[in-house]
């Protein structure tokens, strides 16, 4: 029990360190008696008042001359003033994605509302435990966050290539370009009949793209302009790949100078208008033919989704990298709340830095940054070898929402769920599939062991003849041995999956597990 003197004097250095620690010219957003004005962020120091009343003895106010200026201010020890804390969004969105939204940080509410948002252009409904878009966005509307302007600014393009993508797939798993998920029904999607219905109505009208596939680099093909999906610019040294997107009408349509141009421009207006329920609809073919066929802008609103969703600066655009030197340099918000703004703090010569590196490589756009799946291997393994394969599992789910387009992310996260829940793994190894180029041994190997753990033993055996012929993964993989019970228990180093997989065929003929 803490006695009434030791709890008041706990408080008290608290406070005085809350206040220590409160500095111009961001003050402390999260303080009761924060507020802001035309001139910025201000406060009464209530802080001190009350410390004050609890008896501390306020700083002492000093005056110095420095470098000629006299500078009048509280003295305070060198020891108790708080560093700031380096801003990471990713590892913001890591610690917080379990809790309820409301105590969720405006980072990761933005991380999670790009997952949704993509996942509901890409045909993937939010799970019994996910949220929906609306429900993300609602919660920062709340909040009194201008998200219609960021998700603008920061959503269009990356909508403009899940539509891309979804409207391609069809004719990219027909051309072996895409693996398709076993046993997939083959039904023509509305994504892929919108495409179509454009396409055939440029050609009537003589707009048919002109695809130069002379060069071996997609996207800087000469006079034109090929914009592919993350998990397909990878592959743009690859000639099979690049002549086989470009040299099909339609493919060479979908990511060829108009398409992806003029959905962004779909989707940033949809944004920006709030109109998020329409998400999940094809345009109309009229008002999509009339957009611009250029990018859909809002630098203001990239800035905002960029500077609280991507912690390196490396990968800003030049824009937004600009808009936060006017910020930081002038105090010029460009409209964005400065409460908003405060979210974030930046120091000066890095960003400075930045801006100079940025216009020497005449960098003018943004990537998305995630974490790299094999980072994380390691971990997820000694979780695994743990017996604690959920939370291993959790990695991979939570960078899976990071990195919705990542087959590698997937394949793990499915491995790691073989061990307590095959239909889910097998849903993960289905997406792993969709956004693979190809087929690889390990995911194959991985849905044939889900299969059989489902009891669809001639499914998986089908699929193990299609896996056996395969290209051979040469690096050492961990694997999960067959065995006796329900669920695998134990895991082994596979330097040879042909043979592990010969063997987990055997092993599903003679139907060894009890």
């Amino acid at each position: 029990m803490v006695d009434s003197e030791s709890r008041e004097r706990l408080l008290l250095n608290a406070l005085v360190a809350y206040s220590d620690s409160c500095t111009r010219p961001s003050l402390t957003p999260g303080c009761p008696y924060y507020r802001v004005t035309e001139d910025g962020p201000t406060c009464g120091e209530q802080c001190r008042q009350i410390a004050e009343e609890m008896g501390f003895a306020q700083r002492p106010v000093v005056t110095e001359n420095i470098g000629g200026l006299r500078m009048t201010g509280r003295s305070v020890p060198r020891e108790v003033v708080a560093r700031a804390e380096e801003f990471d969004a990713r590892r913001h969105f890591l610690s917080d994605r379990h809790h309820p939204a409301r105590k969720q940080s405006a980072s990761t509410l933005l991380l999670r509302l790009r997952t949704a948002c993509t996942n509901t252009v890409l045909g993937d409904p939010p799970g019994p435990d996910e949220e929906s878009a609306s429900a993300i966005w609602q919660e920062l509307s709340d909040r009194k966050f201008p998200i219609a302007q960021a998700a603008a600014g920061g959503l269009n393009w990356t909508l403009a290539l899940a539509a891309a993508t979804r409207s391609a797939s069809g004719r990219l798993r027909a051309l072996g370009l895409l693996a398709a998920p076993p046993h997939s029904a083959s039904v023509q999607d509305q994504w892929e009949d919108f495409a179509i219905k454009v396409v055939s109505d440029h050609e009537i009208l003589g707009k048919r793209e002109n695809i130069d596939v002379s060069r071996r680099r997609a996207e800087r093909i000469r006079g034109t302009r090929v914009n592919l999906p993350s998990w397909l610019r990878d592959l743009g040294d690859s000639v099979s790949v690049i002549e086989g997107l470009l040299k099909d009408p339609l493919l060479a349509f979908i990511f060829g100078p108009t398409f992806v141009p003029r959905l962004s421009q779909w989707f940033g207006r949809l944004l920006g208008e709030g109109r998020i329920i329409r998400l999940d609809k094809v345009p109309d073919e009229r008002v999509f033919s009339s957009l611009p066929a250029q990018d859909y802008v809002d630098e203001a609103g990239l800035w905002l989704w960029t500077r609280l969703t991507e912690t390196n600066l490396d990968v800003w655009s030049l824009s937004s990298l600009l808009s936060e030197w006017e910020w930081v340099a002038r105090e010029k918000d460009h409209g964005i709340p400065r409460n908003v703004l405060s979210l974030r703090t930046i120091d000066h010569d890095r960003l400075t830095s930045a801006c100079l590196d940025a216009l020497n490589e005449s960098r003018s756009f943004t990537q998305t940054a995630g974490f790299d799946a094999h980072e994380f291997v390691s971990e997820a393994i000694k979780h695994l070898r743990q017996g604690d394969a959920r939370k291993a599992a959790d990695l991979f789910a939570g960078l899976s929402q990071l990195r919705p387009a990542d087959a590698a992310v997937w394949n793990n996260l499915g491995f790691c769920q073989l061990a307590f829940d095959p239909s889910a793994a097998l849903a993960s190894l289905s997406k792993a599939a969709m956004f693979s180029i190809g087929n690889d041994q390990i995911r194959l190997a991985n849905q044939v062991f889900a299969l059989h753990l489902l009891r669809r033993d001639s499914d998986a055996l089908e699929l193990a003849k299609a896996a056996l012929g395969a290209p051979t993964d040469s690096d050492a993989a961990t694997m999960w041995s067959p065995g006796h019970s329900d669920m695998p228990e134990v895991l082994v180093s596979v330097t040879d999956l042909s043979a592990y997989i010969r063997d987990l065929e055997e092993h599903i003929i003679q139907h060894r597990c009890a």
